[in-house]
């Protein structure tokens, strides 16, 4: 079931989605859409302005520093950047788990690497890197008693996971089908649960940002109400 993505603005206020699209131009690309649709990749880039959006919002619903409502939307921008870079990503034919892992794997190096050759000028150029290749790689259950610079990283990774994941499973039909029926009722759940034919893991709903363990159910919850028929 594919829901409609302009739900999002009841639970992202469009200043929230319009502020991403402007840090895209303003600090990635002039034309951010572009690469993306000269790839047959709309839908992605949709993907990645929702994320980069809702992580926004969601550090300005935790009264968050305007700095990581910056940091936090950035990396959720282009976490998925690379994506029209991979060959065959439009490609027709079945997406079988061998074709998704090395998208998968491909898009993250890929990633990495537009960052490293693109984004110094933006601050903390090193854990945006960190971000955009690790968003798909196992949380450390001990993160948040590493130190302080690592801790940050991996507190980011495991928020912009989280609603990397909470969109993947709103508004792409291949991710529902995995699952069934997706409702108001299990949504949540199956964001944060672990798919093993996936290859990820199940993520805790308290993320440590800035210091600070915050509760990331109310705002999963929103989003519930928001894209899923009740």
């Amino acid at each position: 079931m594919r829901h409609d993505t302009g739900d999002w603005f009841k639970t992202v206020p469009p200043a929230v989605m319009y502020a991403a699209y402007d840090m895209a131009v303003d600090l990635v690309d002039p034309d951010p859409a572009a690469r993306f649709e000269q790839a047959g990749q709309h839908s992605s880039f949709m993907h990645t302005m929702r994320v980069g959006a809702s992580l926004i919002h969601f550090a300005q619903h935790h009264d968050l520093s305007e700095k990581t409502q910056h940091r936090l939307g950035l990396k959720g921008i282009l976490h998925d950047w690379a994506k029209p870079e991979v060959p065959g990503i439009s490609d027709k034919g079945e997406w079988t788990q061998r074709r998704r892992l090395w998208v998968r794997k491909q898009h993250t190096r890929l990633g990495g690497l537009f960052v490293a050759r693109h984004m110094g000028h933006v601050e903390d150029a090193a854990g945006l890197r960190f971000a955009v290749e690790e968003h798909h790689t196992d949380i450390p259950a001990d993160y948040m008693y590493r130190p302080p610079q690592e801790a940050q990283w991996w507190g980011d990774v495991h928020a912009l996971q989280i609603f990397d994941r909470m969109d993947a499973v709103s508004t792409r039909p291949y991710v529902a089908e995995r699952h069934g029926a997706v409702t108001a009722g299990n949504i949540v759940e199956l964001a944060l649960s672990a798919d093993h034919r996936a290859g990820t893991q199940a993520l805790s709903h308290q993320v440590y940002i800035d210091g600070r363990v915050i509760d990331v159910l109310p705002n999963l919850n929103a989003i519930a109400r928001a894209v899923v028929p009740a």
